[in-house]
């Protein structure tokens, strides 16, 4: 028998080695190769079934099956705006596969720009189902697409990409639209290639030429040059035929040649067989999550699931739902409130007339008493309901409803208890810092006392604050069991109403109050693991349920009020509430949240995903149901009391959902034009000068950090950011040659400064970098500097300095993240990617100035595909960031995964022509 990867050691780098066994070369371009293998790779090898395999055998499996055989998933090809003859589905429907075709002059019901045929376009690039995607913009019925519509065409090309598909934009070389930012960011973040095709070299006589801008590594398989002037081209631009065309206007079409060739190209990117698909039957071609296929959300905010595809509990609650449904259909009260919804007004949508039918059939369910509709004080909620309802659903956390009716406590005595639904925490010691009063509020709530004592009186007449009749001595006295006097800021942000926050931080409060649990919440990347609802072909919808103030909406218990104080114009203040800033407010409104999210999943129950934010609900369901569960949904909020943000309510194919544009209907989540304009504003701050405060900076980390958690591939640059940050700018500092023996002794073993020099201005844990221009590793190199009479001149950098100096590769990450977010947000499909059974090993050495990689792939037939290459670098780098000469044996060895990680994926991406496995 013989082993594929001794068989590979006999062949040449970059040839195929038999039927079987397939070889693929990783990199077009790849640099000098060696034929000499002087660094040995550990190649892994196939499993023995593969092994037994005769490589090249003429009628065995091997030799007949290609790789991947019934694993590459069905894919079509889409064709938009090529013109009323398709040259090019014409040509691929020859080459045998399944194309779609959409135009504006062809028909209303496939025009690309009509509104309802674009979000269905949008679906089916998302959804993976686009193999290939050919965009043409001129033709004689457009002459050149208007700048919205070409925003469209690309933002497809975008999500067919993301989704891993292939695709090109066609336009005249002349065209100005090359010149418009969304085309140009296009083809910076795509890396595609221009490809030039002059009419005479399919056939042509003329000077007109195609301009192609495709994704493929295979596409410049088109390009052609002409061998000659552009003399021997008769001048077609001022010849009038007799529908007053040009014939240059003809050439728009591609002639035959040309789609032929393109489609041997493109072909195999693409499923068959032969059939013009209508769009309707597209569609159908979008796959279904099955109930058993990962991935799997982790988190919905009440420490379950968010994924209810399949019932997650007993259906406490389906006789209240029936007589709801009816009551809701029988009123239209779900069209009112998608109407309502769409005004973003302030009020409610409905009246008490409106309610007054559920709320009977509330009664009736629970066996409700007049006195369990009263409202406890200070806070907003009907908790005797809440508590029926949480009796009734068996919630596991027992201690949420005596808390609330008694007041919720702080934890400063360590008296909360377990919740039981979220995981507790691994510590239980808190900070022993003893409570303190401070008389003065931060510096912006100083400065804007007027606005301070405004948002006091709202607060007040909301009777989350009230005002203590008394100096310090007489509040110490009414709460014995502790004060503490915070301090108070206000917090103003673009578009947003401003508000108070307590700082219970610097009197000593947080640290002194233990939280038993840690609440989990869920990310943007848990709507993308239920996405979409399991066994599930319907379109989706979302509806987002925003909490206003929820912060504030839990009772303190009274005896700890004087905990949460605070100090204004001479008055002192306390809260009856959980303020916003102190650490058990997030802890008992998450535990609040997590029962009204459990009571609104049972209210609904039918195939949904919801998920809870801190005070932000999201819900997804099928748009056919969606509107009559959120008007369950909202109608049961208003009956339990709950206080909701309505300008923020959203209903609909698309929802704004903590700082993301989720998509649903179209299958894709966007950056919001909002958080993109502030990346780059950020940007631009930053790139004004080398210079930049702290504060800036780790502002802008922030951010970013947040940005790309659905975009992880943008994050590696961070490090030199950080490397920034933790790199504070460096000051020079003299001293007279008589200190210079007080100055060393001072100096710790890593160069940073111990204590105060008398007459310098020394920061204490300052680092110092060299004297005398001489670089300074250990205290050692002290002895090494050459003393005179001349003053010593020190370089010194200081932590705690608020200015930073950016590098050169950290400008260069910046400008790279500028031209990411400009033109359009960036986009992410929401379909999860498609799931290859694959075994794949490889491994990489290097020696010198060679390197080399290695390794296989082995499909679920047994099929391998094995690569082995050796590339020489004499004066340049290859997938490192650092000469190799440069590295040592621990840097390498922390390289070699990386870099055979990536090979791997080379011979997969070239054998299933897709640009997204993961």
């Amino acid at each position: 028998m013989t082993d594929p990867t001794q068989h590979a050691a006999e062949c040449e780098p970059g040839f195929s080695c038999s039927q079987s066994v397939q070889k693929a070369t990783l990199f077009s371009q790849a640099p000098q190769r060696q034929q000499d293998v002087s660094p040995a790779c550990s190649i892994p090898k196939p499993t023995r079934q593969a092994q037994d395999r005769e490589p090249g055998v003429p009628g065995s499996q091997a030799a007949q099956e290609p790789f991947l055989q019934n694993q590459v998933h069905p894919r079509f090809f889409l064709d938009l705006c090529s013109g009323s003859s398709v040259p090019l589905s014409r040509a691929m429907m020859e080459a045998g596969k399944c194309v779609l075709h959409c135009d504006i002059p062809l028909d209303a019901a496939t025009n690309a720009v009509n509104d309802a045929v674009f979000s269905s376009l949008e679906r089916l690039c998302s959804a993976g189902v686009v193999g290939y995607l050919a965009v043409k913009t001129n033709g004689r019925e457009r002459s050149l697409l208007q700048l919205p519509a070409l925003k469209q065409m690309v933002h497809l090309l975008y999500l067919a990409g993301g989704a891993g598909g292939q695709g090109h934009l066609e336009q005249p070389a002349n065209a100005v639209s090359w010149e418009e930012d969304v085309v140009q960011t296009w083809l910076r973040r795509a890396g595609a290639t221009c490809i030039s095709v002059p009419a005479c070299s399919v056939g042509l006589d003329g000077d007109h030429s195609w301009l192609f801008a495709g994704t493929h590594a295979s596409f410049d398989a088109l390009a052609f040059s002409s061998d000659h002037s552009p003399e021997p081209h008769p001048e077609t631009s001022t010849i009038r035929l007799a529908d007053s065309s040009t014939p240059s206007e003809r050439t728009a079409e591609y002639p035959l040649e040309l789609a032929r060739r393109f489609a041997a190209i493109v072909a195999p990117m693409c499923s068959g067989p032969a059939k013009q698909l209508t769009l309707q039957e597209a569609l159908s071609w979008i796959p279904i999550k099955r109930i058993h296929e990962p991935p799997w959300a982790l988190h919905d905010g009440a420490g379950g699931n968010p994924d209810w595809s399949a019932p997650q509990n007993d259906n406490y609650l389906q006789a209240l739902r029936h007589t709801w449904v009816k009551l809701v259909l029988d009123g239209g009260l779900h069209k009112k409130l998608m109407a309502h919804l769409q005004q973003h007004s302030a009020e409610p949508p409905f009246s008490e007339a409106d309610l007054a039918p559920f709320k009977t059939a509330l009664i009736n369910f629970l066996s409700l008493q007049d006195t369990d509709w009263a409202i406890p004080q200070w806070q907003p909620f009907r908790l005797h309901i809440l508590d029926r309802l949480c009796s009734l659903l068996r919630h596991p956390d027992k201690a949420v409803m005596p808390a609330l009716f008694e007041g919720v406590p702080s934890g400063f005595h360590h008296n909360i208890p377990h919740s039981t639904i979220f995981p507790a925490r691994d510590t239980t010691i808190v900070a022993d810092t003893n409570l303190s009063v401070h008389f003065s509020n931060w510096s912006n709530a100083e400065a804007n006392a007027d606005l301070v004592s405004d948002l006091i009186q709202q607060e007040m007449a909301e009777g989350w604050v009230y005002r203590f009749d008394g100096d310090l001595t007489q509040a110490q006295q009414c709460f014995p069991a502790g004060v503490a006097i915070g301090k108070l800021n206000v917090v103003t942000a673009p578009g947003r109403k401003p508000r108070l926050i307590l700082d219970s931080t610097i009197c000593g409060t947080n640290q002194r109050c233990l939280i038993p649990d840690r609440c989990t919440v869920p990310s943007p990347k848990d709507v993308l693991r239920v996405f979409p609802l399991r066994e599930n072909a319907e379109e989706l919808w979302g509806f987002s349920l925003d909490i206003q103030a929820a912060h504030k909406r839990i009772r303190l218990l009274p005896a700890e009020q004087g905990l949460f104080g605070f100090r204004h114009q001479g008055h002192l203040y306390f809260y009856r509430v959980t303020p916003f800033g102190a650490t058990p407010s997030a802890h008992w409104w998450a535990r609040a949240g997590a029962l009204l999210l459990r009571i609104f999943q049972d209210l609904v129950f039918w195939k949904h995903a919801s998920l809870l934010y801190v005070d932000d609900f999201l819900f997804m369901m099928c748009k056919r149901v969606l509107p009559l569960s959120a008007t369950m949904i909202v109608i049961l909020a208003l009956l339990l009391g709950c206080p909701i943000s309505w300008p923020k309510c959203e209903l609909g194919p698309q929802v704004i959902w903590v700082g993301w544009s989720f998509h649903f209907s179209s299958g894709y989540v966007a950056l919001t034009e909002e958080k993109r304009l502030k990346l780059l504003e950020q940007i631009a701050s930053l790139l004004t000068h080398r210079h930049v405060s702290r504060k800036a900076l780790e502002q802008f980390i922030g951010l970013f950090l947040w940005v790309t958690n659905l975009f992880p591939l943008m994050r590696p640059w961070v490090y030199f950011l950080y490397k920034d940050l933790r790199s504070p700018i460096a000051t020079q500092y003299s001293l007279n040659p008589d200190q210079w023996l007080r100055f060393c002794s001072i100096i710790n073993d890593d160069l940073t400064i111990s204590e105060t020099l008398p007459g310098t201005s020394f920061r204490v844990g300052s680092r110092v970098l060299s004297v005398r221009h001489k670089q300074l590793r250990r205290k050692a190199d002290l002895r090494d500097v050459r003393i005179t009479d001349k003053r010593i001149w020190v370089r010194v950098s200081d932590p705690t300095s608020s200015r930073r100096k950016l590098h050169e590769d950290s400008i260069h990450a910046l400008q790279m993240w500028r031209t990411w977010a400009s033109s359009m947000p960036p986009v992410l499909s929401l379909y999860p990617p498609r799931w290859w059974s694959i075994t794949a090993a490889a491994d990489a050495c290097a020696k010198g100035n060679d390197i080399g990689v290695g390794g296989f792939l082995q499909d679920a037939n047994g099929k391998v595909l094995w690569f082995s290459e050796l590339f020489h670098m004499p004066k340049r780098t290859f997938l490192l960031m650092k000469p190799l000469r440069k590295w040592d044996s621990c840097t390498w060895q922390q390289a070699r995964r990386p870099i055979a990680d990536c090979a791997v994926y080379f011979p997969l991406l070239q054998t299933t022509h897709q640009s997204r496995l993961a």
